[in-house]
């Protein structure tokens, strides 16, 4: 050593403490981690997802014997109010690239489906995401707020989570997907029954998320025939709900986005509805059981006449969406008589599958057509042949531009090009009661239930 190195003063290392709950991502570049949460400064920087491990607990062991997968509880860690979250839903911050919560007390298994949602899962949920930021926040980040101080709501973000990921070939369990789904729908039910105006966020969420999870059932081979006509019930629950919240204050929610239709002209879309299917209303005799319901089934032609109507302005983003909401349009009554297996009625329901296979994008909505359209065939025999023949002649084709041929009845059409979806003709699914609604008082709310449950309620 020479003599200016050894006159050279010496300076201790800088002391600092190490960090040992830090985040996962800061251990392994070993890195001090501040610890900030729901994202630490380093994740941030890096627009990394933040994950910090779980913490244990002293709990006594647990005997190795078998246990049942648990629902997702209520979390450990305080979640924000129901009511702060409303106050924040009114003014919607700058979207976040990873989630906000990650709960202490997940499983490993919930962690990667909450991983999966915001990263793939969560534009499945609109015909308007990734072309909207509004719409893109608030399924990407409210949906999860409110899932976190909502059980049921977290239960039914994983369930459709899980099933995203069976249809995408990966693996989720049967028995995880079903044991989500029960609770979701469960907590669902008390959470109307309740009626808090403080839940009003996670009911909107959820008779959304709850048609997505629902459809699961179309995918089963042991799936009971017709299951389609409980699922138009499961979409009428959206309008419901909206019945239960004054437009102010679906408003300061801030997620009124996600419920709005494109509106339909009764006057344009009869004239877009097959010929066929319209003498099937208007030859209806006064002695024919049917006759009392000629207004209805006529209400729901006009409604498919929509479709049609839109099929020729060209496949598109208004096309999806009119398509997916059109069960929402359908008048109770309708509904009633499709799942009394009404004819009439089951025929309309039958064009309306046909139309699903257009639907682009939304992953749950593919493949309810297929069994569906010869389920409602083999329930109404060969005097109805004829009326099906369109929608039997759809299920095994897969082109769009064949599939809407066939049912515009021609064969030299080419689709206009449609890009953009036209925003100016939404409007919000309307909440004013219907005329002759059944409207129960559930607390100091009207909630109209349906007269008869679905079977998979019970």
């Amino acid at each position: 050593m020479d003599g200016s190195e050894a006159n050279r003063p010496y300076h201790a290392k800088k002391p600092h403490r190490k960090s040992r709950s830090g985040c996962r991502n800061c251990k392994t570049r070993k890195v001090k981690c501040d610890e900030s949460r729901p994202t630490c400064r380093a994740c941030r920087l890096r627009r990394e997802a933040c994950a910090y491990p779980l913490t244990s607990t002293s709990s006594p062991p647990k005997s190795p014997s078998p246990v049942p997968i648990p629902s997702v509880p209520a979390y450990s860690a305080s979640p924000p109010r129901e009511t702060q979250i409303q106050e924040r839903d009114a003014v919607a911050p700058a979207p976040v690239q990873e989630p906000l919560f990650i709960p202490a007390n997940h499983d490993f298994t919930n962690l990667r489906l909450l991983w999966h949602y915001s990263n793939h899962t969560w534009s499945s949920l609109s015909t308007r995401s990734g072309k909207e930021p509004q719409i893109d926040h608030i399924l990407k980040v409210r949906i999860l707020e409110h899932a976190s101080a909502n059980p049921w709501l977290m239960n039914g973000l994983l369930a459709f989570t899980a099933m995203h990921k069976k249809f995408l070939g990966q693996d989720a369990p049967d028995a995880r997907i079903a044991l989500y789904r029960a609770n979701a729908f469960e907590g669902y039910r008390k959470a109307i029954e309740e009626a808090d105006p403080a839940t009003f966020p996670a009911l909107l969420y959820g008779s959304l998320l709850l048609c997505g999870v629902s459809s699961s059932m179309f995918r089963y081979d042991e799936a009971q025939p017709l299951y389609v006509l409980d699922w138009l019930l499961v979409w009428r629950g959206i309008g419901l709900i909206i019945q239960l919240v004054t437009r102010e204050a679906l408003h300061k929610t801030g997620i009124e986005g996600l419920f709005f239709r494109p509106k339909v002209d009764s006057s344009t879309s009869a004239m877009s509805v097959p010929s066929n299917l319209l003498f099937m209303v208007t030859s209806i005799r006064s002695d024919d059981d049917d006759f009392a319901s000629v207004d209805t089934l006529y209400s729901a032609l006009k409604l498919l006449g929509s479709l049609y109507g839109e099929l020729e302005r060209g496949p598109g983003p208004t096309l999806n969406l009119r398509i997916i909401t059109y069960p929402t349009f359908l008048p109770q009554e309708f509904i009633d008589m499709a799942r009394k297996r009404r004819p009439r009625a089951v025929v309309i329901v039958a064009y309306y599958l046909a139309f699903t296979k257009l639907v682009s994008g939304i992953w749950w909505v593919v493949d309810i057509a297929e069994k569906e359209i010869f389920n409602i065939a083999d329930l109404l025999g060969p005097k109805y042949d004829d009326l099906l023949r369109v929608p039997k002649a759809v299920v095994p084709l897969s082109d769009p531009k064949d599939i809407s041929r066939l049912l515009i009845n021609n064969h030299t059409w080419e689709p206009p090009e449609v890009d953009e979806l036209r925003v100016d003709e939404l409007v919000l699914i309307p909440n004013a009661p219907e005329e002759n609604a059944h409207a129960p008082i559930i607390g100091n709310f009207p909630y109209r239930v349906p007269r008869e449950e679905p079977s998979w309620y019970k």
